[in-house]
Parts: C-alpha cells; structure tokens; sequence
C-alpha cells in the first residue's frame, strides 16, 4: 500500500542522510587531525591561524554536523519502533527483526566513527537492493495451478510483495522447478 511505500522509503532517505551527514562529521576532525580552511590536515597540537581556519571551527563544524546527524539518528530510531510495535500486532516476526536490526545498524552508525558509518552506508545500500527480502517470495514455485486459457473467470493467486509489506495479484505466470 501506499502508507507502507512511504514508511519505507522515508526510512531509507533518513538512513542516506545518517550515511552522509556521519561521513561530513569525520571530514573534519579525525583520529589526531583536523582539516582547516585550506584543505590540509593538521596535528591537533597546532590551533590554526587566519589563512588556515582554527582548531576551533573544525570543531564547531564537527558539533553541527553530529546534531544533524543525531535528528537523523532519532528519527530512524523512531521509525523502527512503530514498525516494530505495527509488526507486533500483525505477529510479522520478520518485520520485527528486520526492525530491530536497523536500530542495531543505526547504532553502529552513529557510535562507530567512520568504520560504523562505512558499515551502516554499505547495510543501506544492500537493504535497498532488496538484499533482506524475506524467503517467501518464492514460495510460489510450490503452489501453481495450470488454469487453460478460456472465457471464464480465473483471479491469479495472491502472492506477498514485501516491498510493499501486503499480498497483490501477480501479473506473470510461473513454473515449478523441474
């Protein structure tokens, strides 16, 4: 349905911008470095002048960009409590571990340097490509029934689309494995 298209995808927009804003937090402040105006990185002993920026915009550039990505942070963490509370009252037990582990990533995320972001960017990229699909989309290959094409009325048989978390006609006609 449409409310779970836009569940979804927000959930991803919000996971991207984590991704992104946890990556430009470390693009300034880093290990023992920090990077000035001017591009280069320095030790965190040497506090900058004029021409190359101060120690202390890094750090302020650091702070906003972590409370930005904390709001992402939050609100991914929010969104995966509803889905977790809305598939407990379906009794989805795949929604709610896939749920779970989104907190988890988000977690690793936020609280994991630049490993954990690079961690939570790559789970973001797999969880899109449909990687965490559950195994039931191909249990229809069990259950077909060869209908002869006549003039009489057939409904094709409901299959689960996770994608979009409800059960839709499927358009196409599949075999069973030989």
């Amino acid at each position: 349905s449409f409310g779970d298209l836009f569940f979804n995808t927000s959930k991803d927009f919000i996971g991207a911008g984590g991704v992104f804003y946890g990556l430009k937090e470390h693009s300034f402040i880093n290990d023992d470095m920090w990077r000035g105006n001017d591009g280069k990185w320095r030790p965190i002993k040497d506090p900058g002048n004029k021409s190359t920026g101060t120690l202390k915009d890094a750090y302020n550039k650091t702070t906003n960009y972590n409370k930005i990505g904390k709001g992402f942070f939050i609100a991914g963490n929010i969104l995966s409590g509803i889905g977790i509370a809305d598939a407990l009252t379906k009794g989805d037990h795949y929604s709610i571990l896939k749920n779970s582990l989104d907190i988890g990533i988000g977690f690793v995320g936020f609280y994991g340097g630049i490993p954990g972001t690079i961690v939570s960017g790559i789970y973001l990229i797999m969880d899109m490509s449909g990687s965490f699909n559950p195994p039931s989309l191909n249990n229809h290959r069990s259950r077909i029934e060869y209908m002869p094409a006549d003039n009489t009325f057939y409904a094709l048989p409901q299959i689960y689309t996770p994608k979009y978390n409800t059960f839709t006609p499927y358009p196409y006609q599949f075999y069973p494995k030989q």
